[in-house]
């Protein structure tokens, strides 16, 4: 059951209830700034403002799809290798369908094709993508989804990536075997040059040096959604 205390102030996460929660290295609440609460991946914010209209706490960050973009800059503890477990999760809101495919979290490298992307398509389908070469990676696209907002868990587990949208998990498409997967490229929370700016809003976004089970997907949204 969600937990509310107050209009809009459901859970953020906390060492009481968050699955592994010792494994998170950034967390970006969006309360009103782009402040990672628990690490140091603070970035540069350009054009991005507030909304009280957020999925959980006091506010959430709004991307305008033309020049809002937060740039992290190369940070060696988001560019993860092969054997780096890892999970993102967050919230994500959207009006309408995309005219082309927009970043949520980036730290890819286009002309390698080494890194990881979440990302939505312009078919409105949520996409997670890890690769370490044009012929090595795993993917999953999800169903298009409707407009509102969503709850995104992506997970690599040292093998394979499986996204979760509103809990409910999405199987990998694979190609090759993924080797090494960091590389020197910036790391973006709502897109880049080469992926798209995102035209929504982002809510309570972090990322763990773990791999999520469903189990723990299930006990965030549980303590997230209105």
């Amino acid at each position: 059951m969600s937990a509310n205390f107050g209009s809009n102030y459901y859970y953020e996460m906390n060492a009481a209830w968050t699955p592994q929660y010792t494994s998170i290295i950034s967390y970006w609440k969006m309360d009103g700034d782009l402040t990672d609460s628990i690490g140091t991946n603070n970035g540069t914010v350009t054009n991005v403002t507030y909304t009280t209209s957020a999925e959980v706490g006091s506010a959430a960050a709004v991307f305008n799809g033309s020049s809002s973009l937060v740039t992290m800059g190369t940070q060696t503890n988001l560019a993860f290798k092969l054997t780096t477990a890892f999970s993102i999760a967050g919230w994500v809101y959207f009006a309408s369908t995309p005219a082309t495919q927009q970043g949520l979290v980036v730290d890819f490298n286009t002309v390698s094709d080494h890194g990881y992307a979440l990302s939505i398509t312009a078919s409105a389908a949520f996409q997670f993508f890890v690769g370490s070469g044009v012929t090595n990676w795993s993917m999953c696209t999800s169903a298009s989804a409707s407009p509102g907002w969503h709850h995104l868990a992506a997970v690599w587990d040292g093998t394979n990536a499986t996204l979760y949208v509103d809990t409910v998990a999405v199987t990998p498409t694979n190609m090759g075997t993924v080797a090494t997967i960091n590389n020197t490229q910036p790391f973006y929370l709502g897109g880049s040059a080469t992926t798209g700016l995102f035209q929504g809003t982002l809510d309570d976004f972090a990322i763990w040096t773990s791999a999520f089970t469903a189990n723990d997907v299930k006990t965030i949204y549980t303590h997230q959604k209105h």
